[in-house]
């Protein structure tokens, strides 16, 4: 699977995506840590704070949706990525079957996150 990944790194303080933005990579954090936030009436919520071996970005490939939260390096962060195109290139011939359970899961989370938070 490494021919599909690129190895990037960034700042802290980069934002890798902020919610509502079109899918485009998931992450890999190789090092460093990234923070998972949303605007919750006009504030900031953190969700989470990643670091090594995380997985993230992945729900809006899954279900070609819009990002449901902001990722942000709090520290210099080296992260493999796979684009939203080789992504799908990977996925292509899985089964429909777990494709669709897949799609399930993201679509519950997503729900739920919005229930939570009260929208």
């Amino acid at each position: 699977m490494i021919e599909y990944m690129q190895g990037l790194k960034f700042h802290a303080g980069y934002q890798l995506f902020k919610e509502g933005d079109r899918p485009d990579y998931v992450y890999i954090i190789c090092d460093g840590t990234v923070e998972i936030s949303r605007k919750r009436k006009g504030k900031k919520v953190v969700l989470g704070k990643l670091g090594k071996n995380s997985v993230f970005g992945e729900m809006a490939l899954i279900d070609n949706k819009p990002r449901s939260a902001t990722a942000t390096t709090l520290t210099e962060t080296e992260c493999y990525v796979i684009s939203k195109e080789d992504f799908e290139a990977k996925i292509k011939d899985l089964d429909p079957f777990w494709m669709g359970m897949f799609r399930i899961l993201v679509t519950t989370i997503r729900n739920l996150d919005t229930k939570i938070a009260g929208e």
